[in-house]
């Protein structure tokens, strides 16, 4: 896989008794990925992640969940993801009477540009799942397409680390 620059290798091919032939193969630059995705810093209750699109102006949906929302609601495709997500953000506006983009704005699940995001609420050994897709509205804001692939990233808090100790412990017995 090239996660990197165009590059070019040369393979030589021939066997014995005849002449080998010199043979040049390019490979593209790879494109780069929609919507970049890091945990910079993860602890036992907290994590701190960053989400750098390609394009700054491109909407894009960040959301976490525990683990078990996705296996016990079978949100095992991109596809079931997005569906499951619309029909939750769609249902919402239409109770608010706002617009799909209001709405998802105002629960803070739809981002532009660069965001670091704090995620106060994690539990040691309690897997949550962060997940990340590009959006583009329609022309009212009343609906959308999803544009990229679904980044997903497991957050996984340690546990606390033991540390030694030691009790004093004294009784009498009358």
């Amino acid at each position: 896989a090239n996660d990197g620059a165009e590059r070019t290798a040369e393979v030589v091919v021939g066997y014995k008794g005849a002449e080998s032939i010199t043979l040049s193969v390019k490979q593209e630059a790879a494109a780069p990925e929609a919507l970049s995705v890091a945990i910079e810093e993860l602890t036992g209750n907290s994590c701190i992640t960053e989400v750098t699109p390609v394009d700054p102006e491109m909407y894009y949906v960040m959301y976490k969940s525990d683990l078990s929302y996705f296996i016990d609601n079978n949100l095992l495709t991109a596809e079931a993801l997005f569906d499951d997500d619309m029909f939750y953000f769609k249902r919402g506006a239409e109770f608010d009477g706002l617009s799909l983009k209001e709405y998802m704005e105002n629960n803070k699940v739809l981002f532009q540009n660069v965001t670091r995001a704090n995620w106060p609420d994690l539990r040691p050994a309690n897997r949550q799942v962060l997940y990340v897709y590009g959006i583009e509205f329609n022309e009212d804001f009343t609906d959308c397409t999803r544009i990229t692939d679904v980044v997903w990233m497991l957050i996984d808090p340690p546990m606390a680390e033991l540390g030694g100790a030691t009790f004093d412990v004294s009784y009498g017995v009358k």
